[in-house]
């Protein structure tokens, strides 16, 4: 079974976040890099909260890379989050969450 905490070893992109996030772009495109920092996220969040349930200590690692994760997730379209309503992907429901500050 393997250690708890992991070591930084396990995790490269702890320090190399923005040159993960850049590759991820520069291959698949802003979307699924979207994507991917958000599952990472989701993963970190999930794992959080079952040991949580099982009462167990919350690694600060753990929080730490889950929250980096957020972040980078939002910062991968950069400006493109912040594009006019009418430049929006989606449809006309994503478009009225936009406007209504939803997203």
């Amino acid at each position: 079974t393997a250690a708890w905490p992991p070591s930084s070893d396990d995790h490269p992109q702890e320090d190399g976040g923005d040159k993960d996030t850049a590759a991820m772009v520069h291959w698949f495109g802003d979307g699924l890099a979207e994507c991917v920092h958000w599952r990472r996220g989701a993963l970190a969040y999930m794992l959080t909260a079952t040991l949580a349930a099982d009462r167990r200590p919350l690694p600060r690692p753990l929080l730490l890379q889950g929250l980096r994760e957020l972040d980078r997730m939002v910062a991968t379209r950069g400006d493109g989050m912040k594009a006019s309503v009418a430049d929006a992907e989606g449809s006309e429901g994503v478009r009225m969450m936009l406007l209504e500050g939803i997203l």
